[in-house]
Parts: C-alpha cells; structure tokens; sequence
C-alpha cells in the first residue's frame, strides 16, 4: 500500500445523516439497514508536548516497522496474559491464531492513517487511526 500526503482542507456540513438505525453500546458497534453490523474503529490522540519532531526519520521508522494494508508482521506478536482471551475469540470466531497475531499492531488500510498535528500553542498531537 502506498502512501500518500494529504491537503489540510475544512468543510462544513449542514446537512445531518442518520448512517445507521441501531447503536450497540455496549459492544461499539451499529447495525445497518441491510442487517450487516458495522464495528467502529479506533481513534487514539496523544498530547505529546512541545517537541522536536524529526519528520522523516519518523516517517522512515512507522514505514519501515508498522505494516499497512493487507500486510502483516512476519511473526506472531507475543501477548501478556491479561490479553489472552483473543485466543478465546479466535476459537470463536474460527480464526487463525498466529494470522491475528501477526495482525496486532499494524495500520490497517482504507482511511486508517498515522497523523502529527500542531496546536496553536504549539503542542504536537499524535492521532492514530486503526480498525
């Protein structure tokens, strides 16, 4: 997957859409109309201070050791054992164990990205944007 640089642009939107017709709190997803359910992503922002930020090197470091897309780590990540009912759910959900783990922090593709902001204060924020 290749990436690309994006253009600060703002939109406003007056116009309200309802996109699903029923929420499930408790499990963080939604239900569409067609009957498939929808699981949100995550979104994490970080205040990481006034820092210097060295652009490139960061960039060389997420695209060299953070897989996007379909890609995947080579090797299973290892877990600490409060996470390890994702074994459970794999069992579950008939899903190869190794192929999830190898899945645990990558990127992700479609609208997942990794963004720095500045604040007018000057503080930068980091936001991920995972599945």
């Amino acid at each position: 997957m290749e990436c690309i640089e994006c253009k600060k642009m703002s939109r406003k939107i007056n116009k309200k859409i309802n996109v699903y017709c029923l929420q499930v709190e408790k499990y963080h997803n939604f239900a569409l109309q067609s009957g498939v359910f929808v699981h949100n992503c995550g979104i994490d922002t970080y205040n990481l201070g006034k820092i210097d930020i060295k652009y490139k090197e960061l960039d060389k470091f997420i695209r060299e050791n953070i897989p996007c897309g379909f890609n995947k780590h080579s090797t299973p990540l290892r877990i600490s054992p409060d996470f390890s009912p994702i074994y459970k759910v794999c069992e579950i959900t008939n899903q190869n164990k190794n192929d999830v783990l190898r899945s645990l922090g990558t990127l992700g593709g479609g609208n997942h990205f990794i963004e720095i902001d500045q604040d007018p204060e000057g503080n930068k924020w980091l936001t991920i944007h995972s599945g």
